[in-house]
């Protein structure tokens, strides 16, 4: 029989059914859906953010430029547009965080989730080759994984030791891991956002205490006889307080420090200890242009040195800060705040000509170069990282601080006089480096002058304390670097004389500055016993 080639064409296809009944064991199709960009929404955030930021150091440039009389028509139309931008974005970002939900509000949050039923069966790895260490590790994590998912009955649970009754139970006495979440998110209700990133930074920083003083405890009971009752089970009368709660009463107290460690010494943490002697530097190659500035500004040098001690040693930039800007005494550049037309501590003082302009009344092509391509924020950042500008700064900052307290002083005097108590005397605060640092500490030094004649008020109606014509305004539990300065004002001072700056002090009798009273009574300075 004879073979024939049959010839197809390229569109022939072999006979098949019109439908197939898929099989029941076949492998099903597995898809992959693409995954949207997450990052979308995250950087449409930092977009905005930068042009919220570049929106505002131009204002300020065009607001610097308005000023001098310098502005075109087209510079003071495109100001206009910028400043609708503003208040849009401050009143957008209000409306976000005033309709942002408190998780915290919520009663199931804190309701402990059911448990599962026990399982009838429970899943057991095996494993080819048990001698593998590889192997031999991942039945171990399997092996934690399914004690770990299954519920806690009696059936199945395994018997706790001493040793873990001991060390579970001084976790729950010891640890506070979330005590910093409610203030954090009123502060960030409230739109106080330093103030929520320095509950964190005090949550972070206790927590960082727990850690070791757990760790070395439960060594200690490992070394302990297991008859011995643990301490730890023993309920102490005595607790010891953290440094935030230690009472503070007046300037010249003995409060206790952030650290608890004295300045002089070295920190475990490389990074702090790295910005303390940064600090102790600065002081030390800068003394004499100190003594300069406190003499332009009436106010003693301790003051400038202290605010930039304890911003170095007891308040440094913590670590996941990569950038920061490295600024003496930690000079707010601008406000931190929504509201864009507040100004912060520095931008006042520049404009009280306190400090030089940051630009001339007849700027060169140079300046209004630098004007336009920095802003005025940048500008202003570029000179604060001078250490000799940010020496005038705080000078400046502390006269100023100094001329508000003196005027409240003087309205609460006239205020006794008319409620028929003895006028109390007009407080030297330009002499008492911890009054001013308490001033300087965290800016608004108007709600602080305010605080601290609201007290001192409080003591003088008591009627204890009216005879005693040197009581200093009371200092509040929140105010560290006040007391601070006040406790270390000696070594203070003997940093600043050691490297030229003589040291300072105003006689009672004699006058200041330019209405400042005379016989001013001015108590000693504080000098602690060194334990």
């Amino acid at each position: 029989m004879a073979y024939e080639r049959i010839h197809k064409s390229s569109s022939w296809k072999p006979d098949t059914p019109a439908k197939t009944e898929p099989s029941r064991f076949a492998p099903r199709s597995f898809k992959v859906k693409p995954q949207q960009e997450s990052g979308t929404s995250s950087s449409h955030q930092n977009n905005e953010m930068d042009a919220r930021v570049q929106d505002k150091n131009t204002a300020s440039g065009l607001e610097m430029k308005e000023k001098l009389g310098s502005i075109t028509p087209e510079e003071k139309e495109h100001l206009g547009v910028l400043r609708a931008k503003i208040d849009d974005f401050a009143a957008k970002k209000r409306e976000e965080i005033s309709s942002y939900r408190n998780p915290l509000d919520n009663p199931s949050f804190f309701t402990p989730r059911p448990q599962a039923a026990t399982p009838r069966v429970q899943m057991k790895l095996t494993l080819r080759n048990q001698e593998d260490k590889n192997e031999k590790e991942a039945d171990r994590v399997a092996a934690d994984v399914v004690y770990d998912s299954a519920p806690q009955s009696q059936s199945i649970q395994r018997q706790e030791t001493p040793l873990e009754e001991k060390s579970d139970s001084h976790n729950n006495q010891n640890a506070e891991p979330q005590s910093w979440i409610a203030p954090a998110y009123v502060a960030i209700k409230d739109g106080r956002f330093q103030d929520a990133l320095k509950a964190y930074e005090e949550g972070v920083k206790l927590n960082l205490k727990i850690t070791p003083t757990v760790k070395r405890d439960k060594l200690n009971i490992l070394e302990s006889d297991e008859q011995t009752p643990s301490p730890l089970e023993k309920e102490t009368e005595e607790k010891t307080p953290l440094p935030s709660e230690n009472k503070t009463e007046i300037a010249q107290s003995n409060p206790g420090v952030f650290s608890n460690l004295p300045p002089w010494a070295k920190r475990d943490d490389p990074n702090d200890e790295a910005q303390r002697q940064k600090a102790i530097q600065i002081i030390s190659d800068k003394a004499k242009w100190i003594y300069q500035v406190s003499k332009q500004y009436n106010v003693t040098p301790d003051a400038i040195a202290g605010a930039i001690l304890w911003e170095g040693i007891e308040n440094p930039y913590p670590r996941w800060r990569v950038i920061r800007p490295d600024i003496p005494g930690k000079i707010h550049s601008t406000a931190r705040t929504l509201n864009p037309f507040d100004r912060s501590e520095a931008e006042k003082v520049e404009e009280e000509g306190r400090v030089p302009p940051l630009i001339s009344k007849n700027p060169s092509q140079f300046e209004i170069h630098n004007l336009n391509t920095l802003g005025a924020a940048g500008l202003r950042e570029a000179r604060l990282r001078n250490s000799e500008w940010a020496i005038m700064y705080i000078g400046a900052i502390l006269d100023r601080a100094a001329d508000i307290y003196e005027a409240a002083a003087k309205r609460f005097a006239k205020q006794d006089v008319t409620f028929d108590i003895p006028p109390r005397p007009i407080y030297n605060v330009r002499d008492q480096a911890g009054i001013l640092g308490a001033l300087y500490q965290g800016g608004n030094p108007d709600k602080r002058a305010e605080g601290f004649e609201n007290r001192r008020t409080d003591a003088f109606q008591d009627g204890g304390l009216i005879e005693q014509q040197t009581v200093v305004p009371i200092m509040d539990k929140t105010e560290k670097m006040g007391p601070w300065i006040s406790q270390y004002r000696w070594w203070i001072q003997d940093l600043l004389e050691k490297n030229g700056c003589p040291r300072q002090g105003f006689a009672p009798e004699e006058q200041i500055g330019p209405q400042r009273p005379l016989n001013v009574p001015i108590p000693s300075p504080f000098y602690p016993k060194d334990s």
